[in-house]
């Protein structure tokens, strides 16, 4: 049976399985696609969206742990928003 590992070991884990393997396979042709990495075999499944690259990774191995990479990205995920949003109805009126 596969140890479980904590979310902390699971990325660094990734991220290494990631620079020292994967980012050469995978840069060049799947930029900005995401890559579902398996930390217990160090494979990876590539897919469009996070969805596709995770369910193409439990679907080969239902019991891997997964770390999921935006192929050539220093995050996964971006997050933005505009000062200039109309919020009226979500906050208080003050």
């Amino acid at each position: 049976m596969t140890e479980i590992l904590t979310m902390d070991q699971i990325a660094e884990i990734g991220e290494k399985i990631y620079a020292e393997t994967l980012q050469e396979k995978y840069e060049n042709d799947h930029a900005n696609q995401f890559l579902a990495i398996d930390v217990t075999t160090q494979d990876g499944y590539v897919g469009q969206y996070p969805e596709d690259a995770l369910s193409l990774a439990e679907k080969t191995n239902p019991d891997g742990q997964f770390y999921l990479k935006r192929i050539g990205s220093s995050a996964t995920f971006h997050v933005s928003y505009t000062g200039e949003m109309n919020v009226e109805g979500i906050l208080p009126a003050t």
